[in-house]
């Protein structure tokens, strides 16, 4: 890998990740750029570099450094042991102050993939303490539903095209086969960075199984009122986006 070292890493890019952009920075190193900004305030970039027979897959520092503008100390102990423990699933590492680790050549675009949900989930426990929504939110869904006679089956997990798996609170099959995911949070930077982090799950998912599921995410408008442009952004993605407080939407969203 010399000269085409950047279409390798561009092949592998959008073998995992879709629609991306690569730019060769040397005849051994690349950044591809993903259009997901997780904890940042720019799109999420990856820095590939060959490493002998393997390939150096890394942030290039970008996390650490974007939480510690945002007043977020990623070296408390237990922020630490967070990061340690979402990391070590995809196979990298926190080391230098970068998120990093080494992969054989076929192993890039899983790779890559498990780079962005790294930072994605990263970027999601950061901004809130509770990166998992109350029971509130999933007994209003469970309620909705069997109040109108709705079959549902709750914790569903499903492989992606990235092998890993993905987990959703609810499965509910009508006209087409359905997958809910709850959000709740008051912190309105958590919530984009669930959602982007639901959206990355979606596609993950439907490049495997192209038009099996469809995708809802619930969220509690008693918490946060969300902006337009999340809910724009999860229209991009075929996401559609319900409040918990609207039960009939839920279920018109569950028959469209």
């Amino acid at each position: 890998m010399t000269s085409s070292f950047s279409t390798h890493v561009l092949e592998a890019a959008r073998s995992g990740l879709g629609a991306v952009a690569c730019d060769l920075i040397s005849e051994t190193s690349a950044r591809v750029r993903v259009p997901l900004r997780g904890a940042f305030a720019e799109p999420i970039s990856i820095w590939v570099e060959r490493s002998g027979d393997r390939v150096r897959v890394s942030d290039g520092g970008d996390a650490v450094f974007e939480l510690r503008a945002l007043g977020v100390d990623p070296s408390s102990q237990m922020r630490l042991d967070l990061s340690q423990e979402l990391l070590r699933l995809h196979g990298f590492g926190l080391r230098d102050g970068q998120i990093t680790g080494l992969f054989a050549p076929d192993e890039l675009p899983t790779a890559m993939t498990g780079m962005v949900d790294s930072l994605l989930q990263l970027g999601s426990a950061y901004y809130s303490t509770h990166p998992r929504p109350p029971r509130r939110v999933t007994g209003l869904v469970s309620a909705a539903l069997a109040n109108r006679r709705i079959q549902f089956e709750r914790r569903f997990e499903v492989v992606g095209a990235s092998s890993l798996i993905r987990r959703f609170d609810f499965r509910v099959v009508r006209r087409a086969e359905s997958l809910i995911r709850t959000l709740s949070t008051a912190d309105l930077q958590a919530a984009q960075r669930q959602a982007e982090l639901f959206a990355f799950h979606a596609e993950d998912i439907r490049r495997i199984h192209t038009a099996r599921f469809r995708f809802l995410l619930v969220w509690d408008d008693a918490r946060l009122e969300w902006p337009e442009d999340i809910y724009r952004e999860l229209e991009q993605f075929e996401i559609a986006a319900v409040p918990v407080s609207e039960p009939a939407q839920l279920v018109r969203s569950l028959a469209a």
